[in-house]
C-alpha cells in the first residue's frame, strides 16, 4: 500500500528528526533511532503519540512555544539539531488520522471485511484472524477504531495480566461473535490459536524466526481450514519495505 501525503510527510519527518538526534551516540541511541522509524512504519497516528511523549518528556521542549536550542544541542550531543528540522517534525505531527486518512487502516478494513464476506456468502463461521503488533501504541489505536467501526475484537499485550489474557483469548477461541483477536509478541509464543486460519502481520519484526513464531500459532495440530492465509500490511517506501524484502532472503 503507498502512504497518502499527509502520512508521507509525518513519516519522512520522524526519519529525518530522529536520524539527526539519534545517529551517531552509540547503540542505545541507534536503537531509539530505529524504534522512531519502526513506530512510524506500523502505524501513523501511534507513531505521533510515541514523538510527542519522547519530546515532551525533556525539558527543553515545548510543542507549541520556542524551541531551546540549548536543548537541541544537549540531545544531538556534538551535532546540533537544525531547528528546520524541528519545524518540520512540529508541522507533520499536527496530523490528523480523522481529517488525513489512515491509509494502513483501511486496509485492514478491507480486508477483514472481504475475508468474512467471503464466509457470508459460503454460509459458514467467520474466520477467526489473529492480528499482531510489536508496539502497544499500535494496539491501543487499533482498538480504539474498530470499536468505532462496530468490529468486535480481543485484544491481549505485555500490560494485560495473564489470568485476564487465559479470559480474553477464551472469548476469542469460543465466541461466535467476535472473530478477531489483538496481540502483540505475547501471543506470539506458547499459545494454541488453531481455531484462527488467518494472521495479519500489522507490522513486521526484524528476526524471521519471531514471523515464523506468530504462524506456528494457528499452523499446529487441530488446524481444521486446509488454507492459512498470512496478510502483510506494509507500506512502500518504509523502513518495513525493507525489512520484507530482507525477511523474503533470510527465510528463502
Amino acid at each position: 500500500m503507498t502512504l497518502n501525503t499527509a502520512e508521507r510527510d509525518v513519516y519522512n519527518a520522524v526519519k529525518e528528526f530522529s536520524r539527526l538526534v539519534y545517529s551517531g551516540g552509540g547503540w542505545g541511541q541507534s536503537m531509539a533511532e530505529q524504534t522512531a522509524y519502526r513506530y512510524a512504519a506500523s502505524c501513523i497516528p501511534a507513531a505521533i503519540e510515541y514523538m510527542l511523549a519522547r519530546l515532551e518528556s525533556h525539558a527543553g521542549w515545548d510543542l507549541n512555544g520556542e524551541v531551546d536550542e540549548d536543548f537541541l544541542e544537549e540531545v544531538a550531543g556534538p551535532s546540533p539539531v537544525p531547528v528546520s528540522g524541528v519545524d518540520r517534525l512540529r508541522a507533520a505531527l499536527k496530523y490528523d488520522a480523522d481529517r488525513d486518512g489512515d491509509s494502513k487502516l483501511e486496509a485492514l478494513v478491507r480486508a477483514l471485511e472481504s475475508i468474512w464476506s467471503d464466509d457470508d456468502e459460503a454460509k459458514r463461521p467467520r474466520r477467526k484472524i489473529v492480528l499482531f503488533s510489536f508496539f502497544r501504541r499500535t494496539l491501543s489505536y487499533l482498538s480504539r477504531r474498530l470499536s468505532r467501526l462496530s468490529i468486535t475484537h480481543e485484544r491481549i499485550d505485555g500490560g494485560v495480566p495473564l489470568p485476564e489474557r487465559e479470559v480474553r483469548i477464551a472469548q476469542f477461541l469460543g465466541s461466535t461473535g467476535c472473530s478477531l483477536l489483538l496481540s502483540s509478541e505475547v501471543g506470539g509464543e506458547g499459545l494454541d490459536l488453531q481455531s484462527a486460519s488467518v494472521i495479519v502481520n500489522y507490522d513486521l519484526p526484524w528476526n524471521p524466526m519471531v514471523v515464523e513464531q506468530r504462524i506456528g500459532r494457528v499452523d499446529r495440530i487441530g488446524q481444521a481450514s486446509d488454507r492459512i492465509v498470512i496478510l502483510n500490511l506494509v507500506c512502500d517506501g518504509t523502513v518495513e519495505d525493507a525489512i520484507l524484502h530482507r525477511l523474503y532472503q533470510r527465510i528463502h
